[in-house]
């Protein structure tokens, strides 16, 4: 979801302080926090000041804005030079109190506080727009209710976007592609404006107008807005009509969605509204370039593939079409954007198709039928595996493979479509895990290829019970207490790895609904392989159950389940002290003089004292050894 951006100042605390005017305690007021103290804004147009609300009170007889009392109020004043719109305007104001408040904005005229007249107010809002008098003073009052930062306050001039009105619009293109930057801030709703860009009180507006120079299909978009004021909400339609009065609405961007696809005439002129449909106010990027729908877009022209299997190729639904009579795909009751496949099967027996985009949502469905109005859907989905179809086929019967998105982001776009003939692994089952008895450094290859999700299954990672696909199964008996790390490593997709042991605490240990889950990785695989890697302290004698799955759906791959036993290093005790080779080793030192003489006294004092300590800490009272090590220190000091 899109947000107002905020250009937060991370400073340390100190420095916060320094910049709001703390000298002493954080407790102290800011200058302007009562009304008769306001700070004056002077100078010309746009002027910004900073500000801040550390310690700010709100005054006895303060007014209240829309009902909410003030908490923190501060003052400011200033003089309209003429008589025209002004915005009071805290949209960057970069208050490091929080990153997501805008402030209560009062504007007054009067010239005490009981004799203030509210002009106007607002909360939730960082721009209040309000007419000015020439030579009026008007009293601004800013609450950023509990929180309390280093904030600036602009006043500016009222100026409404170039294109505010339907006579005045931006002319873009009429070549495509083409891009152009647009703006809804200080724009206005337009006398005879159409009621669904907001209507009177809620219409942010702006026009743009493009011929187009070719009878085609192209897309608009509008998916790069950066949010300044304002609810989230916003309109754009496509119009023809000359005047406001003869708009004929031809397509609309729906809240769902940021691109729409339209079918346009040469020669024709089209009028397009960008709106804060409920005030909102943001800076956009719209882009209008051709959208010539798939090869394959409609039923009657879908790609036949196959009929060999496995089938593997390419497809794309971005800028397809939905049929009149077309029925909706995949189970989802609002299909659109759909491109078709055509396959006849040279065998029976049960099909899988894969129509898959890890960033894409897409809907399949199978068909039996000739006419798109006739169809029989004969695919099922199963829940683990979330962007395919499986199928029944018989021997010489044509199917129709539709993939569709929906009227939503994300359900449009390039995607791997892949047929086979399912092969469930020989461990699928947890009841049918393939036994790797209680040997270590061993590896097996295994496929999680067409691996089912059984009922009562446990999740396959912390925290997380539903699945991330098909699981094949493995069991494994602890020789010993050494560290073991597992590992399920592939070249393709990447599996998870999980580790179970029976749960005592179930009413079936050991069974498919009575395990316990150790832990599990998805990551970890070394040598440019991808999977699970992961180390278990185990016990000897105890069952350990090794599930393997995806770690994304539909997207499995065959893998190399490997154990590895770890040794733990034996630490060698140091060798007891030999006196006598001690002292051999000691007189061995060399040279004649005195200063070698002492030197070798000196060592085979050491080696002796050592010796002496030594049989001292065999005494098993503390009292005693110590008194012995005293003595022995004395001895050979």
């Amino acid at each position: 979801m899109a947000s107002r951006l905020r250009f937060i100042l991370l400073i340390p605390l100190a420095s916060v302080a320094i910049a709001g005017g703390l000298t002493g305690s954080a407790s102290a007021a800011p200058a302007n926090d009562n009304f008769a103290s306001s700070q004056t804004l002077t100078g010309a147009l746009p002027v910004t000041v900073a500000g801040n609300d550390f310690g700010a009170t709100a005054e006895a007889g303060e007014p209240m804005v829309n009902s909410i009392p003030p908490m923190r109020s501060v003052w400011f004043s200033w003089t309209a030079p003429d008589t025209k719109a002004y915005v009071l305007d805290t949209c960057h104001d970069n208050f490091t109190g929080s990153d997501s408040t805008d402030p209560v904005m009062g504007i007054y005229t009067g010239s005490t506080l009981g004799s203030l007249v509210q002009i106007t107010g607002v909360n939730g809002r960082c721009a209040l727009r309000f007419g000015g008098a020439n030579g009026t003073t008007y009293h601004f009052q800013v609450d950023y209710y509990e929180n309390e930062g280093n904030f600036n306050l602009t006043i500016r001039n009222f100026a409404p976007p170039v294109n505010d009105n339907f006579a005045t619009p931006t002319v873009i293109g009429p070549g495509l592609p083409t891009t152009v930057n647009g703006t809804t801030v200080d724009s206005t709703w337009e006398a005879g404006e159409p009621a669904s860009l907001g209507g009177v009180s809620q219409s942010r507006s702006v026009w743009f107008s493009w011929t187009a120079p070719a009878t085609e299909r192209v897309r608009l978009s509008l998916c790069e807005k950066n949010y300044v004021d304002g609810p989230l909400n916003d309109t754009t339609i496509v119009y023809t009509g000359a005047t406001l009065a003869t708009l004929a609405p031809i397509a609309a961007l729906t809240s769902n969605d940021c691109n729409m696809d339209l079918p346009v005439t040469a020669g024709t002129n089209y009028r397009i509204a960008v709106s804060g449909s409920n005030i909102g106010e943001f800076t956009f990027i719209l882009t209008l370039k051709s959208a010539p729908p798939p090869a394959n877009d409609n039923f009657t022209d879908a790609k036949v593939v196959g009929p060999a299997l496995p089938v593997n190729t390419t497809g794309n639904n971005d800028f397809a079409t939905e049929e009149t009579g077309e029925p909706d795909h995949g189970d989802y009751p609002d299909t659109s954007r759909s491109v078709w496949y055509s396959w006849t099967a040279p065998v029976s027996g049960p099909i899988r198709v894969k129509a898959c985009n890890p960033d894409l949502q897409l809907f399949i469905s199978v068909y039996t039928g000739t006419l798109l109005t006739a169809l029989a859907d004969v695919s099922e989905q199963r829940y683990w595996a979330s962007c395919s179809r499986y199928f029944d086929a018989v021997a010489g019967t044509t199917y129709k493979i539709a993939v569709a998105g929906a009227p939503f982001e994300r359900t449009h776009g390039p995607f791997s479509l892949n047929l086979h003939r399912v092969v469930i692994p020989a461990n699928d089952a947890f009841a049918a895990a393939t036994d790797l008895g209680s040997t270590l450094d061993t590896s097996v290859n295994g496929t999680s290829v067409d691996a089912t999700w059984e009922e009562n299954e446990p999740g396959h990672t912390e925290g997380y019970m539903g699945s991330y696909g098909g699981s094949v199964w493995y069991r494994w008996l602890a020789p010993n207490d050494n560290p073991v790390v597992l590992s399920a490593c592939s070249s393709a997709s990447a599996n998870r790895i999980a580790v179970f042991t029976p749960n005592p605490e179930a009413d079936h240990p050991g069974k498919i609904d009575g395990l316990r889950l150790i832990d599990s990785d998805a990551e970890g695989c070394r040598n440019g392989t991808k999977g699970g890697r992961l180390a278990i302290a185990p016990v000897k004698g105890d069952r350990y159950f090794i599930g393997v799955t995806s770690a994304e759906q539909d997207y499995e791959s065959p893998f190399t389940l490997e154990l590895k036993g770890t040794k733990i290093p034996t630490i060698s005790k140091h060798p007891g002290l030999n006196l006598k080779k001690a002292i051999a080793k000691c007189r061995k030192i060399k040279g004649k003089g005195r200063k070698a003489k002492r030197k070798r006294a000196a060592c085979i004092r050491k080696a002796r004292l050592k010796a002496a300590i030594k049989k001292c800490k065999k005494i098993k009272k503390a009292g005693k050894q110590a008194k012995c090590i005293k003595k022995a220190r004395r001895r050979f000091k």
